[in-house]
């Protein structure tokens, strides 16, 4: 299934990054009909951002996959987990998340997208690269030459994989930091803020520094 942008389209989440995944949908020209939310203080509201609040993900079940698409609003500050989570919940009951691209983001013709991929304003996605489902590039990242990012991954705010990058699944790329040519990382790995990864991370876990060192196990806050 690949709905048009005539599809209207709910918002799943209302924290921080649901709010830019908001102004990016409408700035991309799609109709946003609410957004399902866990915020207790959200949910007594009747408008969020001027977009209806439709009530918790359950809510979900009057607004089916054939008429709506959804916007994955759920954000990952180390580990991407829960965003995973709730996308597979989603997509096994049937619904298409449309890859989304800002405006102001550069992306050559030859990047494959994935469904559900998001990438921000500012970004550069070079030659050949490859965004998996539900990954996110967020805003000022620049991903080089044939990088591979594998699904549910985050290289978040001002990071760099320099050319032929590979990231397994749900990987968390943390800002700042820069991923060095030619360099594989595992899945299930949370590289910290300003780390410089220089050699093949293959163990899940957190890492950090320069050059980048493991010191912790994944669920751990870098």
């Amino acid at each position: 299934m690949n709905p048009s942008k005539d599809m209207p389209v709910i918002l799943l989440g209302s924290g921080g990054h649901a709010k830019v995944v908001l102004d990016l949908l409408l700035e991309t020209g799609f109709t946003v009909r609410g957004i399902t939310t866990s915020d207790p203080a959200v949910l007594r509201a009747s408008l969020w951002r001027g977009i209806p609040v439709l009530g918790d993900d359950e809510v979900l079940a009057s607004y089916p996959p054939e008429t709506y698409a959804l916007a994955n609003g759920i954000g990952s500050a180390r580990i991407p987990t829960v965003r995973m989570q709730i996308y597979q919940r989603m997509k096994a009951k049937g619904y298409f998340f449309p890859p989304l691209i800002a405006r102001s983001a550069i992306v050559k013709t030859s990047t494959v997208i994935g469904e559900g991929a998001q990438i921000h304003a500012g970004a550069v996605v070079q030659t050949d690269a490859v965004v998996g489902e539900n990954a996110v590039v967020n805003t000022r990242t620049v991903v080089e030459h044939e990088c591979v990012i594998g699904p549910h991954s985050h290289v978040a705010t001002g990071a760099i994989l320099c050319g032929q990058v590979t990231l397994g699944a749900c990987v968390h790329i943390g800002a700042g930091a820069t991923v060095r040519q030619c360099t594989t990382i595992g899945e299930n790995v949370c590289v910290g803020a300003g780390a410089v990864v220089t050699a093949a991370i293959d163990a899940s876990g957190t890492y950090y520094g320069v050059p980048a060192r493991k010191n912790g196990e994944f669920h751990e806050q870098v």
